[in-house]
């Protein structure tokens, strides 16, 4: 009987087994390095996390345009703020609305609009002014002017005949930064001849810390982008109503943009039958000692800030 002999190994079969020996071994490299994964444990501080020295509070505070404000909008907002010690408030303009006889340069085609007076405008801007500092008593106060304020100086000029010395004297009759009492409240007032303490080539325009701080000169659908773009760092303003934000990389950081809406009648006259998408809102910031910050939009919808679950948690 004639024995087989066995067929000599090919060269194929040979590197097929020296493949898969190559693959069990990577598969019990990672089946080790999940075993040590998971026996490894995250170390979690315990207690309650706290702020580093020198960290505040900053209120940043939109349009309340006087005689038009919300007022179950602003009372969510103090609701929210009574619960902190905040070391600044930063108001970004157009807290009166200078409307009827001041507004002659801005077309006012509607009875209900012109049915407050100025002096309901400015006592509204009163009895708000005296609301925030009883709820921030420790605050630094900062007012920018916006453009509704600047209705004023621009009727003052046009009745005074382009004279500045008549103009003043009636400014110091009409204008908001003295029928609010400004001066004696301790706030500052950022007026829109006062040049940018960030320097540049800007007016009207704040800076505290790593944040610019401005009234707003866009209604474009997307000002605050465009706001970012023209001025290139961190800012907040207000003026167009909309609660938005935006962010974009540099070459060695990252910048962003707010609007926190508004704390007035979402809906004016003036928009006819167009949806103006309008929204409460305030924003809050937490302030590293060295001007680094946290932004928040705080929206309130329907009278209630979405900050208030926090509260109760």
């Amino acid at each position: 009987m004639t024995r087989l002999k066995k067929p000599a190994r090919s060269d194929e079969v040979k590197a097929l087994r020296k493949k898969n020996a190559e693959l069990l071994a990577i598969i019990d490299e990672q089946n080790e390095s999940a075993a040590e994964q998971r026996r490894a444990k995250f170390t979690i501080p315990k207690g309650r996390i706290t702020s580093p020295k020198g960290t505040y509070i900053r209120i940043v505070i939109p349009d309340t345009h006087g005689s038009f404000i919300d007022k179950p909008a602003v009372r969510a907002m103090l609701s929210d703020i009574a619960q902190y010690d905040v070391r600044e408030v930063v108001m970004l303009g157009d807290h009166v609305d200078c409307g009827g006889f001041l507004a002659q340069h801005h077309t006012m085609g509607y009875v209900a609009e012109a049915e407050y007076s100025y002096t309901d405008d400015i006592t509204a801007a009163n009895v708000f002014l005296d609301e925030v500092q009883k709820t921030c008593p420790n605050a630094a106060t900062y007012y920018i002017c916006g453009n509704h304020e600047r209705r004023v100086e621009r009727w003052c000029m046009t009745v005074a005949l382009r004279k500045a010395i008549d103009a003043n004297l009636l400014l110091k009759a009409l204008d908001p930064r003295y029928l609010l009492h400004l001066e004696e409240r301790g706030i500052k007032y950022i007026h829109t001849h006062d040049s940018s303490q960030a320097g540049g080539n800007t007016r009207n325009t704040l800076e505290l810390g790593k944040c610019l701080f401005l009234h707003g000169y866009s209604h474009a659908q997307h000002a605050t982008q465009k706001t970012l773009n023209d001025l290139a760092r961190c800012v907040v303003v207000g003026h167009i109503h909309r609660r938005q934000s935006f962010s974009r990389t540099t070459h060695d950081s990252e910048i962003s943009a707010w609007c926190p809406g508004c704390l007035c009648a979402k809906r004016k006259y003036y928009m006819h039958a167009r949806p103006p998408h309008h929204a409460h809102g305030y924003g809050l910031q937490i302030v590293s000692k060295s001007g680094e910050f946290l932004h928040i939009n705080v929206p309130i919808i329907d009278g209630k800030s979405c900050l208030s679950a926090l509260k109760t948690a």
